[in-house]
């Protein structure tokens, strides 16, 4: 226990800050284990807050810079930015927490009692199901009234009328790729002819649609997306 409480040391704060902070919660009255819990929620704060305010930062410049738009809504916006800050910062610790060792006990334990066909079927299935665990999957459908029907009338079909085709598409091809990757891993094959093999047809696939063919450019952006 004393070696966990360690590992959650606040690497992030200031020592003047620690010292603050832990004198704080000696004030509230808060014992090893509340103390440990809270270092950890701030420092998985602090780390997604850093991945997440650049981003946002550099969307708002880049909207003044090349469309001279600002935001109409600065209080909600920094609103909605913390309360996904919050929601990515126990997102991850819940994968942490329950997720990630479930799925390390599945990966050590179902080679050790089941054969190769029966591990890539499991590895088939848990790639279609991720793709539909998938945040950014749920936001195709407001995307796909923002499109111009006129303009990218493909685009708009592909994503109001067939979505569900499309998701499922999706996950089958991520289903195929951990089907793929599980037996390369499990045949010690090279990654470089897996690479050269899906990657040359997929270039040829965009060059017709941005050159070739003006009604598919449109949905070079979400072919590569996705």
């Amino acid at each position: 226990m004393k070696r966990f409480l360690a590992s959650l040391r606040p690497k992030t704060l200031s020592s003047k800050f620690a010292a603050w902070s832990n004198k704080k919660m000696d004030q509230w009255g808060m014992d090893m284990r509340e103390k440990a819990l809270a270092v950890h929620l701030f420092n998985q704060f602090y780390e997604t807050a850093l991945a997440v305010v650049p981003i946002t930062l550099h969307l708002v410049i880049c909207m003044a810079i090349f469309f001279q738009r600002q935001s109409t809504q600065p209080g909600l916006q920094a609103a909605g930015l913390i309360s996904a800050i919050i929601g990515l910062t126990l997102f991850v610790d819940g994968l942490r927490v329950c997720v990630m060792p479930l799925g390390e006990l599945v990966g050590r334990r179902l080679p050790e009692k089941f054969p190769l066909p029966i591990v890539l079927i499991v590895a088939f299935c848990l790639g279609i199901l991720c793709t539909y665990a998938e945040p950014a999957i749920s936001s195709l459908r407001p995307l796909a009234e923002q499109v111009d029907r006129q303009r990218a009338p493909y685009l708009h079909f592909v994503l109001m009328e067939k979505q569900e085709i499309l998701v499922l598409c999706i996950g089958l091809g991520v289903g195929t790729a951990a089907v793929l990757g599980t037996y390369r891993f499990v045949k010690g094959w090279s990654l470089k002819p897996f690479i050269a093999a899906t990657l040359a047809p997929t270039v040829a696939c965009a060059c017709y649609m941005h050159w070739g063919n003006a009604e598919l450019k449109p949905l070079l952006g979400l072919c590569w997306d996705s």
